[in-house]
């Protein structure tokens, strides 16, 4: 048996995006910042690390405790399906190529 672990958004699928305008809009709920203008990468990174470089970047390291992770992640959660929901509507939403296949190995 074998593991492989993937980064979902641009790699196995294209959503234009939905994931991390759910962060921006979970960073302005809770700290009425415009988060889209943060200059990080989140490419291969996990929800959490792109969380903690958000905080980082707006200097709101002492934010990253179990309260605040907890609250921003439900908002996240709920952002990404709204986005998700939006961009499936839309048409944006695609399986890259040769992901099927491999799935199917």
């Amino acid at each position: 048996m074998q593991l492989v672990l993937f980064d979902v958004d641009g790699t196995l699928i294209s959503t234009h995006g939905a994931g991390m305008r759910a962060f921006y809009r979970a960073m302005d709920r809770h700290f009425g910042i415009n988060a889209d203008q943060a200059s990080i990468q989140p490419d291969g990174k996990t929800d959490p690390l792109i969380l903690g470089e958000l905080l980082k970047h707006f200097h709101l390291e002492d934010q990253w405790r179990d309260d605040t992770r907890d609250v921003l992640f439900s908002s996240y959660l709920g952002y990404l399906d709204e986005e998700m929901s939006r961009a499936k509507e839309c048409g944006l939403i695609r399986i890259l190529p040769g992901v099927t296949d491999l799935l199917e190995m």
